[in-house]
């Protein structure tokens, strides 16, 4: 968050309750999003793990295309599998967190966590 608002903020950034500020929104987005996942129609949503899609692009975008019906694969298939090749080294940021962080996130977002299969 700190960098984001660093590289992209029109002003100067001030920290001061930025940390709380994202504990927040992530709790109140989820909140919201489950209040309203009934009336999402079957077959309009399709959830993904960031993890699955790292390491199998292809098979993911394939459950993708089958869940919300959206039609051949097939003839996707070779725009997502260069796709999938031309970003196979992207390396994504590292974030070091300190064990206060870690135990903090956990304890704020245990909810998220478990509602998503993040526990350990």
């Amino acid at each position: 968050w700190q960098r984001l608002y660093r590289y992209h903020g029109l002003q100067v950034p001030h920290y001061e309750g930025l940390e709380e500020h994202v504990f927040r929104t992530l709790v109140r987005m989820y909140e919201a999003f489950e209040e309203d996942r009934p009336l999402i129609p079957p077959g309009q949503l399709c959830q993904v793990r960031y993890e699955d899609l790292v390491r199998d692009p292809v098979a993911v975008m394939q459950r993708i295309y089958t869940e919300l019906d959206l039609g051949d694969f097939e003839l996707a298939r070779p725009a997502i599998e260069a796709y999938a090749a031309r970003s196979r080294h992207y390396q994504v940021n590292r974030h070091e967190l300190t064990p206060q962080q870690r135990a903090k996130i956990a304890q704020r977002w245990h909810f998220y966590f478990q509602r998503y299969g993040y526990l350990p």
